[in-house]
């Protein structure tokens, strides 16, 4: 009866050691693929965050120019306080371009992070499938040392 069952147990050590080794390609090729898709995440988040500087730079320009505008249409003269409220504003405005920028680069790093987690676990689903691989070999090495004593 044990030999019989000789061509079962190593015919089931190869299947677990080929499930190890397809289960582990899988994980690791997921991983990596999401690992891309951050690392595009964050290039585009970068982008996304120049374009929104700029656009809020240009808007305080249009702002800027037509207070002065208003002012000067006003018939009072460019300075004082007229001065330190534009020289204010310029200063909030250029604040608020920098915020957008900051923000931009913060969802930009954590992208980055996530690609770099996402490849260590590319990494540690390989190193996973080489253990389980050894696993299923020993188990079946056992179940075939149990059967030649048995």
């Amino acid at each position: 009866m044990g030999a019989a069952v000789v061509p079962l147990v190593v015919g089931s050590t190869a299947l677990n050691v080929l499930s190890a080794r397809q289960e582990a390609k899988a994980a690791s090729a997921a991983s990596v693929y999401n690992a891309t898709i951050a690392e595009q995440n964050a290039t585009l988040a970068k982008q996304n965050a120049e374009i929104q500087e700029e656009e809020a730079r240009l808007e305080a320009r249009r702002n800027l120019g037509a207070a002065t505008a208003r002012a000067a249409a006003g018939g009072g003269a460019i300075e004082g306080s007229v001065v330190d409220a534009l020289a204010s504003q310029a200063m909030f405005d250029e604040l608020s371009a920098l915020t957008v920028r900051h923000r931009g680069e913060l969802e930009a790093l954590g992208f980055t992070n996530t690609a770099k987690l996402d490849r260590a676990n590319a990494k540690n689903a390989k190193t996973q499938g080489k253990i389980n691989m050894a696993s299923a070999i020993l188990s079946g090495g056992a179940q075939m040392t149990a059967l030649k004593r048995g």
